[in-house]
């Protein structure tokens, strides 16, 4: 449970996103997903974050995927 905070700092994740992940240490299990839809004349971007962890008592598991179009 220690390493949670500077295992996320490591990441380079949004706050948003890092702040979520790191309530793992106060419940079993966790799933995040945002959003970020921009559009723009002759450019369109989106980009997503989905993360996941689960804490099952002695050891806790920690997981992301971003995803930028």
């Amino acid at each position: 449970m220690e390493g949670v905070d500077g295992i996320l700092a490591s990441w380079n994740l949004p706050p948003q996103v890092s702040t979520f992940l790191s309530n793992i240490k106060f419940s079993e299990e966790i799933t995040y997903q945002t959003y970020k839809f921009v559009l723009q004349k002759g450019n369109t971007q989106l980009e997503e974050y989905i993360a996941t962890g689960r804490n099952d008592g002695s050891k806790i598991f920690l997981g992301y995927m971003k995803v930028h179009v």
